[in-house]
């Protein structure tokens, strides 16, 4: 009888904006059926993905008692939330220290949905897709430290991607230049160089 080999569980410290990203997009997770020029996800694929996301979803939430009393989706202690009273309307809560570290343990269907829940986040196609100056700050530096960095870039396609590059107008200062309006120019990255 062939022995099964276990992943083990992932210990990794995310900093609260990281989890906070993550659990807001598992809370209210649903793959759709296609991401851009991608292959469609079948029914099946979609209701594992939403499985996995939901073991996400349920380990950052025992990491946010927040979540747990009140039913707020704020990830981490609950030291790291100001309430903000409002005189009309419902209180909101404000994160202190976005670069607070906390350790999340994942089990390997909870860093699947991780995964998933990342893909959204970083699908240009994607309706939760993030700006790219979040993408920059939370979501790669938190698919770097999950291990998912290369399945994420093949998952977008961006490992056959070929870059359109701006064609510069000529220095007005060179003497004959002559000004024309921006061109697309195509780059490979991968392309010999002479």
């Amino acid at each position: 009888m062939a022995s099964e080999k276990r992943k083990k569980d992932v210990e990794v410290k995310i900093t609260a904006e990281e989890g906070q990203s993550l659990l807001r997009v598992a809370s209210s997770f649903g793959l759709p059926e296609k991401l851009g020029d991608g292959q469609p996800y079948n029914v099946a694929e979609r209701a594992l993905a939403a499985k996995d996301a939901q073991l996400l979803y349920r380990e950052l939430k025992a990491r946010s008692p927040l979540l747990v009393k009140e039913r707020r989706i704020c990830f981490g202690p609950t030291s790291n939330w100001i309430r903000e009273d409002r005189t009309e309307g419902a209180d909101r809560w404000r994160m202190e220290d976005f670069s607070l570290p906390v350790e999340v343990k994942l089990s390997e269907d909870a860093l699947s949905g991780a995964y998933w829940t990342l893909l959204l986040m970083l699908h240009p196609s994607s309706p939760v897709a993030l700006a790219a100056g979040s993408q920059e700050e939370v979501a790669w530096p938190l698919a770097t430290k999950l291990r998912l960095v290369n399945a994420l870039e093949k998952a977008i396609g961006l490992e056959k991607a070929v870059h359109k590059r701006m064609d510069l107008d000529p220095d007005p200062e060179d003497e004959g230049s002559e000004k024309s309006g921006p061109r697309l120019i195509e780059e490979k990255e991968d392309a010999e160089k002479p």
